[in-house]
């Protein structure tokens, strides 16, 4: 992941917020200011679930014994995945 790729939002002191969806950049600026807030999976969860019951999470596929992808399904057919450790 590089930081200055044109599909990463820049997040001072956190992770990188990347969009490889096509998202539009208006609406992707707007998600990666709200995700900046998402110290953790829980602070995810409380925001997902605040936003809309359709938005929790649907799947979570572990990478290993210690990280794992959430999936949430978003607006016009978009998802969103954090990756957790």
């Amino acid at each position: 992941m590089n930081p200055t790729s044109p599909n990463c939002a820049a997040v001072p002191d956190a992770f990188p917020i990347l969009n490889f969806g096509s998202m539009p950049e208006s609406e992707f600026a707007d998600l990666a200011i709200r995700f900046r807030q998402h110290r953790s999976i829980k602070l995810a969860l409380d925001w997902f679930l605040q936003e809309s019951s359709a938005f929790s999470p649907r799947d979570v596929i572990a990478q290993d014994e210690y990280s794992h992808d959430v999936l949430f399904p978003y607006h016009h057919g978009y998802w969103i995945s954090y990756e957790c450790t």
